[in-house]
């Protein structure tokens, strides 16, 4: 969850986040916040009307996320009690093989709450961000798995990893959350009632085609991973196109959405040396494809 920071500028045009001195240029009638560290100064002109309410729910969010990890962390608490006491039956010499089978399950439920407890904790933290050589299969599996619980299991996840396992150097927290942002924002495209929605995740190792490669400053050839998402929903109209990885800027309704989770899937991309294309129509879903740079460790 994106943490965001904001103050009225006043008889000061800087401040300090996290140690350090931040100056921010131009006159001090505007407003100042911080999102994922990055600093970021809206004008107290007319047009700061149309993002006032995206920050607003921006920051209702990084409360609720807030909120998750307290639950989260209580009840990882509360199912620590619960396993230990099924491990203590479960070496009960007393214990029937019939009974020890039911405690078994119960254990296997008990460890996947905890497992999903954790991711949540992961999701809503706001952490250093620690760049790794993840693979990204798991991150794809990881992401649809979170999108499914989020989406009410009213769409269908297809995912499709690639072979092996593909090396990207990248935070392993944002790349699930940048898919898992792809996902929520697929599965929402698909109107209820449309029939049954499918999200599709494919990942494939490519080498870059020379059109390609000219365009993003690249060498012909180069190694990269193709993670597509795709969704059968209305698609996305040249207009929204144009502007889509702004921030603050949404299509969904009111209280609906920050403007954000494309921006920062854009950011995420960037700065794990890739690049973004995106293919859609009104009327015949959308495909975004994230081009990530494979570490020469891939298998």
């Amino acid at each position: 969850m994106p943490a965001a920071k904001s103050m009225a500028a006043a008889s000061s045009a800087s401040f300090q986040e996290r140690g350090r001195r931040v100056d921010i240029p131009g006159s001090l009638d505007a407003l100042v916040f911080v999102v994922d560290g990055v600093v970021r100064r809206v004008s107290t002109n007319p047009d700061f009307a149309e993002v006032q309410p995206q920050l607003e729910q921006l920051q209702k969010m990084e409360s609720i996320g807030a909120l998750t990890i307290g639950i989260a962390h209580d009840f990882n608490n509360l199912l620590m009690a619960v396993r230990g006491n099924i491990s203590l039956l479960m070496i009960d010499a007393k214990v029937d093989d019939v009974m020890r089978a039911r405690l078994e399950q119960a254990e296997v439920a008990a460890a996947r709450a905890s497992e999903l407890s954790q991711r949540l904790m992961s999701m809503g933290r706001c952490a250093e961000e620690k760049i790794a050589v993840i693979d990204f299969n798991k991150v794809v599996c990881e992401a649809a798995e979170l999108a499914t619980r989020a989406l009410r299991h009213r769409v269908t996840m297809q995912v499709t990893p690639a072979p092996g396992s593909p090396h990207v150097l990248m935070d392993f927290s944002t790349a699930v959350r940048a898919i898992y942002n792809l996902c929520l924002n697929a599965g929402e495209a698909i109107l209820p009632g449309s029939g049954a929605g499918v999200v599709t995740l494919v990942n494939e190792c490519v080498c870059l085609d020379a059109v390609r490669a000219a365009r993003v400053k690249r060498t012909d050839g180069d190694p990269f991973l193709c993670c597509g998402v795709s969704d059968t929903g209305m698609g996305i109209s040249p207009e929204v196109v144009a502007r889509l990885f702004t921030p603050f800027v949404t299509t969904k309704p009111p209280g609906k959405g920050t403007g954000l989770g494309l921006a920062m899937v854009g950011r995420a991309v960037r700065r794990a040396g890739g690049f973004i294309e995106l293919e859609s129509g009104s009327g015949n879903g959308a495909t975004f494809r994230l081009w990530l740079p494979l570490d020469p460790r891939a298998a």
